[in-house]
């Protein structure tokens, strides 16, 4: 369960995870 997995992250943890994230994700799927 990613949710699981994300609430057991600290907050620094969760922005880091966020950022790469938003770096791998191609621009197709960001909202426009």
């Amino acid at each position: 369960n990613l949710n699981a997995q994300i609430v057991c992250l600290s907050p620094s943890q969760w922005l880091n995870c966020f950022l790469e994230m938003l770096e791998v994700v191609p621009e197709k799927f960001h909202p426009s």
